[in-house]
C-alpha cells in the first residue's frame, strides 16, 4: 500500500470509529422514573426503552408509544439527553398538576409490573393490550376507563402525583435538603408488653425512597439475633413492618431502621444528630 492509500485508509477508518464512537453514546432516558417498556420511534429505528429506560436517538424527531396509543413526541432531544413527561406535553418540569401530565402519568405508572420499585416496568403482554384501541391521541382517551377496561387499576391522582414530585426530587430539578427523619412509631425503644402480633408502623417527615425499603435496611430480630420475616406496607412517608407468624411472648426484639435509607433529595435518614442507624427494642407480653 502506498503512502497515499494507507493516509485514505487511516481517515476513513478514524472516521469509523468516530461514528460508532457517538452513535454508541446517542441515547435518551425517558423518565417517570425510569420507564421500561414502551415503544419510541427516531427515523428508521424502532424499538423499545430498556431497563435502564434508555432508547437510542440519532436525531431529529422521536416518538413514543403505548400500544397504538401515541403518548407524545419531542422534536429534538433535550440537552441533558432526559425525557420527562412534561418535556411531550410542552409544560415546565415542575408542572405537576397539569391534566395531560397526570393523564400520561396515571397510565404508565397503571402498568408498572414490580411495585417494589420506583421505576416503571411494563410488560410486553401489557404493553400489546393497548394496540386494540379505538383512538390513537391520548387526548381523546378517558385513561382511567381504559385502564379498567384492559384489566388494570387505575392509579390515584394523589399517588400519581407524589410519584411525578419524588421523581423531580430524585433527578434534582426540585431542590430537596432536608434530612430525612423518623418521626414516630406505634412502638418506642423500650416498650413493654407489645403485643405478639404487632405491626409495627414507621412515620417520617418525607416521602422513604421505595427502592431502598427492603430487608437491608430494615431488619427485625429476636433476643438470640436471629431474623424475624416480615412483610413491608409502603405508603411513601409511612412505612409499615408486619411480622408474618406472631411473636414469642416475653421475648426481647428490635427493629433497625439503617441509616441508609433515603427520600427522593437524596438525603440520609439522620438520628441523633448524625447518620446513625435506628435500633427501637421492646419486649412482648
Amino acid at each position: 500500500m502506498n503512502l497515499s492509500g494507507l493516509s485514505i485508509f487511516i481517515i476513513n477508518f478514524m472516521a469509523i470509529i468516530f461514528i460508532t464512537g457517538c452513535s454508541s453514546d446517542n441515547k435518551g432516558i425517558f423518565v417517570d422514573d425510569i420507564v421500561d417498556g414502551i415503544r419510541y420511534i427516531n427515523g428508521v429505528d424502532e424499538s423499545y426503552t430498556n431497563d435502564k429506560g434508555e432508547f437510542s436517538y440519532v436525531g431529529g424527531k422521536v416518538e413514543f408509544y403505548l400500544g397504538n396509543i401515541k403518548i407524545g413526541e419531542l422534536d429534538h432531544l433535550p440537552s441533558d439527553g432526559r425525557v420527562f413527561i412534561q418535556d411531550l406535553v410542552g409544560v415546565d418540569r415542575t408542572n405537576i398538576s397539569d391534566e395531560k401530565v397526570l393523564k400520561i402519568a396515571t397510565l404508565l405508572q397503571s402498568l408498572d409490573s414490580d411495585d417494589t420499585t420506583d421505576k416503571i416496568e411494563i410488560l410486553r403482554k401489557d404493553f400489546n393490550k393497548f394496540y386494540l384501541v379505538p383512538q390513537e391521541d391520548i387526548n381523546n382517551i378517558e385513561v382511567n376507563e381504559l385502564l379498567l377496561e384492559k384489566g388494570f387499576s387505575p392509579k390515584g391522582n394523589t399517588d400519581v402525583n407524589k410519584h411525578l414530585h419524588n421523581t423531580l426530587e430524585y433527578y434534582e430539578i426540585i431542590e430537596d435538603k432536608q434530612s430525612l427523619e423518623l418521626m414516630d412509631s406505634s412502638i418506642k425503644n423500650g416498650d413493654t408488653n407489645v403485643p405478639i402480633d404487632i405491626d409495627i408502623v414507621l412515620n417520617f417527615n418525607d416521602d422513604v425512597r421505595k427502592t431502598l425499603v427492603n430487608k437491608n435496611n430494615l431488619i427485625l430480630q429476636d433476643s438470640s439475633s436471629n431474623n424475624i420475616d416480615f412483610s413491608i406496607l409502603y405508603d411513601f412517608d409511612t412505612i409499615t413492618v408486619k411480622p408474618l407468624i406472631h411473636l414469642e411472648s416475653s421475648n426481647t426484639y428490635t427493629l433497625t431502621i439503617k441509616s441508609t435509607l433515603e427520600d427522593y433529595g437524596k438525603n440520609s435518614l439522620i438520628n441523633d444528630g448524625g447518620n446513625n442507624d435506628i435500633i427501637i427494642g421492646f419486649t412482648t407480653n
